[in-house]
């Protein structure tokens, strides 16, 4: 019966191979644990980097996380399941993606050993959950209280970027990281901390050099040599509305010149617009003017002659950005301009980094946005710098929305696998076997950490054991000594929130990859996978 049953199954579809029962966990966690492989020896600030080279010849050499995992090119689909976890976890955490997936890794390893041991995977994914389950009060327990604390933002911010960087170009990205993202904060805006933060990257000098504006930076000249470079007091006004006569939409409708004064009286027709116009700006006294659309030559001239700094055709974005950072209302007709609707910076200057110019919009009143400027040696450590500093934000948000932190080095990994433990030899059954696996898989971070330290991974898990046995809760990997010691008083310090998600993702990774009993190849999906390669 299950034969004909088969053969129908492949007849309808088109089955180009198959795998079932065990056979298929197996397939699924050698994918899995492929890929986590990968990121073991990247783990820690003394993690080592990988050079990834796609099918295009293009090139990349890091250890972050992210980075590594964007340019595999990876056929298994649990394998790109894993990927897109670790991924989304960084979006959503800024930091931890590394250890979510490596975490995950160990997990179906060692329960595919359980599985072959005969043990039920039903019963190994409701180990799993007991054991995560216990450890969310745990964490909560543990934690420390942030409550605005800058110090150990900066903790967050540094173990964030740490191993990424010097340490003095840390210390500055670390202060930058948690200067914006409280501006921002004190604007009621953390949640889309992401979207408020402008990054503008400029090639030359060094990492240190990076720099925070509380306002933002729009990339355009100034409109006219014979405006002023630099306006202090700057009052505001930006709009959107078209400052020029718009030439007909109908290309139909032509506009025919026929004799000197059918020319002179278009130029007047124009003279009265742009003094029109211009009368309305000067109005509302403003004197920097910034438009998403273009400024005819009359308005021009009489904003260079009236001292009034102009700027026409700024970016959707910039513009957009400018309107939170300084508090200027986007006005979409000049008339009902206003001296309310006008925003605020103690300075707006251009400047120029080698060919390029931009102007700066500084020191903005409770700003609702800022910006980064970003600078490197290359446009490759100008991105690098970005992309972490921006992870170093989340991660930073993360700590203050949810006012948690916990130590990192290992230690509250130490410190959780010793609570599993103790509550795995209170349960009865298969599951005790489960709990305790869930426990030696989280011993895997800081064992993986010891040894990326140059430090003997079984020597320093007995002694972290021994030590978290009594009060020491908080003792970890000092990764420059090469000893252990208390991460709070170190300031190596997690988002307690970050970490919990960390579990989570991991064990339901993990649950998902046991579930399976049977993989199914369709012809076509084998198709088009070969057309990919």
């Amino acid at each position: 019966m299950s034969k004909s049953k088969d053969k129908v199954q492949e007849k309808l579809v088109e089955l180009a191979g198959s795998l079932k029962g065990i056979d298929a966990i197996r397939n699924c966690v050698y994918a899995v644990a492929a890929v986590a492989d990968i990121l073991r020896t990247s783990l820690g600030p003394n993690g080592m980097r990988k050079l990834i080279i796609d099918r295009y010849d293009n090139y990349v050499v890091s250890n972050d996380g992210v980075t590594i995992l964007r340019d595999l090119d990876i056929q298994h689909p649990m394998g790109e399941m894993l990927v897109n976890m670790g991924k989304t976890h960084v979006r959503t955490q800024g930091d931890g993606g590394k250890i979510t997936v490596i975490l995950a890794g160990e997990l179906v390893k060692r329960g595919l050993k359980l599985v072959e041991e005969g043990v039920h995977p039903s019963v190994v994914i409701s180990g799993y959950y007991c054991a995560c389950e216990s450890l969310m009060n745990m964490i909560d327990e543990l934690s420390v209280d942030v409550d605005g604390d800058k110090t150990l933002l900066r903790s967050v911010a540094s173990t964030s970027l740490s191993g990424k960087f010097s340490e003095r170009a840390t210390r500055r990205l670390s202060d930058i990281a948690v200067e914006a993202v409280t501006t921002i904060a004190e604007g009621g805006r953390l949640m889309e901390v992401k979207d408020r933060v402008q990054f503008v990257k400029r090639e030359g000098g060094g990492i240190s050099d990076t720099e925070l504006v509380h306002g933002v930076i729009i990339s355009k000249d100034i409109l006219s040599p014979k405006m002023p470079r630099r306006v202090e007091d700057a009052k505001i006004a930006l709009l959107s509305e078209k400052l020029y006569l718009e030439k007909p939409a109908d290309r139909s409708v032509e506009l025919q010149i026929n004799s000197p004064e059918d020319l002179e009286g278009y130029l007047e027709e124009e003279r009265k617009f742009g003094e029109r116009k211009f009368s309305y700006i000067k109005r509302s006294g403003a004197n920097v003017v910034v438009t998403e659309k273009g400024i005819n030559k009359v308005i021009e001239q009489s904003l260079a002659k009236n001292k009034i700094l102009g700027i026409r055709r700024a970016k959707p974005e910039e513009f957009k950005l400018l309107s939170e950072a300084c508090g200027a209302k986007i006005c979409s007709r000049v008339e009902d301009l206003s001296e309310e609707d006008l925003g605020y910076a103690e300075v707006v200057e251009e400047r120029r980094v080698g060919r390029d110019k931009y102007v700066l919009f500084s020191g903005c009143r409770g700003p609702k946005a800022v910006a980064v400027l970003v600078r490197g040696g290359s446009w490759f450590v100008c991105e690098e710098v970005e992309r972490l500093l921006r992870n170093a934000m989340v991660a930073v948000s993360v700590a203050m929305m949810h006012k948690k932190v916990v130590g990192g080095g290992g230690a509250i990994e130490i410190e959780m696998a010793k609570r599993v433990r103790k509550i795995a030899y209170s349960v009865e059954g298969k599951r005790q076997l489960a709990m305790l696996e869930f426990a030696s898989a989280l011993e895997m971070i800081p064992r993986i950490l010891a040894s990326n330290a140059g430090m003997d991974e079984v020597s320093t898990l007995l002694e972290l054991r021994s030590k978290h046995s009594g009060s020491l809760n908080w003792l970890g990997i000092d990764f420059e000594n090469k000893k252990l010691r208390d991460m709070m008083e170190y300031g190596v310090l997690e988002p307690s929130y970050a970490k919990i998600r960390s579990l989570k993702s991991a064990t339901e990774f993990a649950s998902s990859v046991l579930r399976v009993d049977g993989m199914y190849i369709s012809k076509m999906g084998l198709e088009k996978r070969d057309q990919a390669k």
